[in-house]
């Protein structure tokens, strides 16, 4: 994105759960304009004390606040400092709030509905989707919990939440690529394919080459298995239901307990 001229972000507001510092440790040269880590590292010196850091191994701010201020909110409002400090350049953004649905009760994500709804708002009402594709997704669904040991909750982790918002006159503009695009809301679609929608975009109008996976979102992908999708067979969501004698089941059971 930098080669093409774009003003890049880039920010997850956990310190050692990222999807660049689980297990490694971020980058030396950041290879974005605006690299917000820094930030929780320093705001985890200041709000953990050492044995929290070493021991335990605390990777988030108790309270989930910095002073006053939630954290998931120092977050949103950091993204949209970026964005109005480039009015006039081409932007892109990847930033991932991680701290409000890791550590509490799965209700607590309902917290940040409010906040969430005014900042997409404010993106809408200062006209920046005019001219923006805006992305809202998850890595995963909720995949721990009493919920996991479910069939809903076996599709959380394999199935997670992705939404796309085009500028309005892109259906008008593109009309093939707007048709795929909705075809491709049908099939089964990974983050590869993301990735190789970004691609496109910088190689339009020709498709992008040499991707070893993934298809442009705006190509007509079609029907494909978790295989051909690049997808390991453990996330793969597709199930094969096979019926069993519930009888048969249940003598198994209750002799096995009587013995």
């Amino acid at each position: 994105m930098q080669a093409h001229g774009y003003a890049t972000y880039y920010n997850e507001d956990e310190v050692f759960n990222g999807a660049i510092t689980t297990r490694l440790k971020g980058f030396c040269k950041p290879p974005m304009d605006h690299y917000i880590l820094p930030l929780w590292y320093a705001a985890l010196e200041r709000y953990a004390t050492t044995y929290e850091r070493m021991v335990s191994g605390v990777s988030y701010i108790k309270g989930h606040c910095l002073g006053s201020e939630a954290i998931y909110n120092v977050s949103l409002n950091s993204f949209k400092s970026f964005v109005q400090a480039y009015p006039k350049k081409l932007k892109f953004g990847f930033h991932m709030n991680s701290d409000f649905c890791h550590h509490e009760d799965f209700n607590f994500i309902s917290l940040v509905e409010d906040d969430l709804l005014s900042f997409l708002k404010y993106f809408n009402n200062e006209g920046i989707l005019n001219n923006t594709i805006l992305i809202l997704f998850g890595d995963h669904g909720l995949r721990y919990g009493f919920v996991r040991s479910t069939v809903l909750g076996r599709m959380e982790e394999r199935l997670p939440f992705l939404s796309m918002t085009l500028p309005p006159w892109f259906e008008k503009t593109y009309p093939e690529l707007y048709q795929n695009f909705k075809k491709n809301t049908e099939v089964l679609t990974t983050p590869f394919d993301l990735h190789a929608t970004f691609q496109h975009m910088l190689s339009y109008p020709q498709k992008p080459q040499g991707l070893p996976h993934g298809q442009s979102l705006f190509t007509d992908i079609g029907w494909r298995t978790c295989k051909q999708a690049g997808i390991p067979f453990h996330f793969c969501p597709c199930v094969d239901w096979k019926e069993v004698q519930v009888s048969f089941y249940y003598y198994l059971t209750t002799t096995r307990g009587n013995h």
